[in-house]
C-alpha cells in the first residue's frame, strides 16, 4: 500500500489556473473521490499524478517518494480512462495482459495474474471475445482488469462510469469498491457525480474553479458544508438554501412579509439552509408555502413549495395529499438547519439571538 500526498499542486496555462494551489492525502488503502462540476480541474489533477501532465507548480509524493518529475512508468499507478481505451482487435485476454507483455513479464506469471484477476472481475468465460462483442459494463470490467493486473499499490479512475446506463452504473460502484478493498490498493476516483462519490469514497475532495472547497468524509460533507457550494452540491436533492431578508422587527426567508422573525442574528442575503428530508409539512405552522410542484417518486414524494420569493423542497414519505396551488405549513426540527453568510460561508451555530445551540425551530 502506498499513501498519496499532493502538496500545493498548479496547473497553469497562460493566465489561466485550472488547479490552484490544490493539497490532500490519499490514505495507503483508502479510495479518495475528487468530484466537483466539469472544469473544475479534477481530471488535470489526476493527470498530473499519473505523469501525463507535468505541474507548473507543486510536488506529487506516492509512497513517501517525490515523482513530481518521474516519468509516468516510474511511478508505481495504474490508470482506468473514461473512454475504456481498449484495442479492438485484441481479444479481452489480450488487452487485460497488453502491459504485461510490454514489461516482459514471463507467460507463466501472466496466465497466473491473467486467471485471478480474470475471475475477480468476472471475465473468466469473456476471454477470447473481442471488445466490439461485449457490452458496456463488460468493456469497463476489462479496463479495470488491465489496471488491476498490474499489481500496482495506486489506481487511477477517470470518470470511468459515465458511458454507462443507471443499473450497470449502480453495479460497477459495487465491484470496484469491492475490489478495492480486496487488493487494499490506494485508488483516486475522478466523477461529477455525487451519488458515486457518497457511496463509494472514503474520502471526498469537492473541487470548485480549481481550488479545494472541502475535503473529509462524505458524512462530514453531508451534514456539515463548510459553505454554500458544498451544500447545493452534496444531497440529492440538494439542500434548501432559503435567501434571509432583514426587516424593521427582524430576519425572514426573502418576500415572506407575514412570517413570524427567526431568532437569530442574520443579514440580508444571508442563506438558511435545511435539508429535503428534515421538511414536514405541518397544518398550523405560522409561515404558509404554496405548492408548486409535487414530483412522485415512490416511497416517497417531492413537494415543491413556494415561500415568499424562495423555493423550498421537502421530501415526504409515501403521496401527500396537498394538491398543487395549496397552502399548506411546513417546518423542520432545530437541530437540522445550516446558517450561511452573504459571502456563501457557513457560520457557527451560535449566533442565535436567544444564546441556544440550535438556530431555532422553523416553519416555512
Amino acid at each position: 500500500m502506498s499513501t498519496v500526498e499532493i502538496t500545493g499542486l498548479v496547473k497553469q496555462w497562460g493566465d489561466t489556473r485550472a488547479v490552484d494551489g490544490v493539497s490532500f492525502v490519499a490514505a495507503a488503502g483508502s479510495l479518495t473521490a475528487l468530484l466537483g462540476p466539469s472544469g473544475c480541474g479534477k481530471s488535470t489533477i489526476l493527470r498530473m499524478v499519473s505523469g501525463l501532465e507535468p505541474p507548473t507548480e507543486g510536488h506529487v509524493r506516492i509512497g513517501g517518494r517525490d515523482v513530481t518529475r518521474t516519468e509516468p512508468a516510474g511511478r508505481g499507478v495504474s490508470m482506468v480512462f473514461q473512454s475504456y481505451a481498449l484495442f479492438p482487435h485484441l481479444s479481452v485476454e489480450e488487452n487485460i495482459v497488453f502491459g504485461l507483455k510490454v514489461r516482459r513479464i514471463s507467460a507463466t506469471d501472466r496466465a497466473r495474474r491473467l486467471a485471478k484477476v480474470a475471475d475477480m472481475v468476472g471475465l473468466s468465460d469473456l476471454l477470447d471475445r473481442k471488445p466490439s462483442a461485449l457490452s458496456g459494463g463488460q468493456r469497463q470490467r476489462v479496463a479495470l482488469a488491465r489496471a488491476v493486473i498490474a499489481e500496482n499499490d495506486v489506481c487511477l479512475m477517470d470518470e470511468p462510469l459515465s458511458n454507462l446506463d443507471a443499473k450497470l452504473r449502480t453495479e460497477m460502484r459495487t465491484s470496484i469498491r469491492d475490489l478495492q478493498r480486496r487488493l487494499d490498493m490506494t485508488m483516486i476516483y475522478v466523477t461529477h457525480d455525487q451519488t458515486e462519490a457518497m457511496t463509494m469514497a472514503d474520502q471526498i475532495v469537492l473541487l470548485n474553479d480549481g481550488k479545494v472547497e472541502q475535503a473529509g468524509t462524505p458524512e462530514q460533507l453531508y451534514d456539515a458544508p463548510s459553505s454554500v457550494f458544498t451544500a447545493a452540491f452534496i444531497g440529492m436533492p440538494p439542500m434548501n438554501l432559503l435567501t434571509l431578508e432583514r426587516f424593521s422587527d427582524g430576519v425572514r426567508v426573502r418576500g415572506d412579509r407575514e412570517g413570524p422573525a427567526l431568532a437569530f442574528s442574520a443579514d440580508s442575503g444571508w442563506r438558511l439552509g435545511v435539508r429535503p428530508e428534515h421538511v414536514a409539512l405541518a397544518p398550523g405552522s405560522p409561515v404558509i408555502g404554496t405548492v408548486a410542484a409535487k414530483d412522485y417518486l415512490g416511497a416517497d414524494t417531492l413537494v415543491t413549495l413556494e415561500v415568499g420569493q424562495e423555493r423550498l423542497t421537502a421530501r415526504i414519505a409515501g403521496r401527500p395529499a396537498a394538491a398543487i396551488g395549496e397552502r399548506v405549513g411546513v417546518q423542520w426540527p432545530e437541530d437540522a438547519e445550516y446558517l450561511f453568510d452573504a459571502h456563501g460561508r457557513a457560520v457557527s451555530r451560535g449566533s442565535r439571538t436567544d444564546g441556544q445551540t440550535p438556530v431555532r425551530t422553523a416553519s416555512a
